[in-house]
């Protein structure tokens, strides 16, 4: 006989925007890691970031 397991996985519920934020943050984050790389192409990491931000909001719209 085959027992069910007990463990029952939960799904959490939809956050929204949190879960966008969460992902915008993180992709934010390895930009930064690299930036040091990419800084070779550009005039300076804060202006990437910038550009880059920009970029990804308004692909929203």
């Amino acid at each position: 006989m085959i027992w069910a397991s007990t463990l029952q996985i939960r799904k959490h519920g939809y956050f929204g925007d949190l879960d966008f934020i969460i992902l915008f943050v993180g992709i934010s984050l390895l930009y930064a890691i690299n930036l040091g790389v990419v800084s070779l192409f550009t005039d300076s990491p804060i202006t990437f970031l910038a550009m880059f931000v920009f970029d990804v909001l308004h692909q929203f719209d």
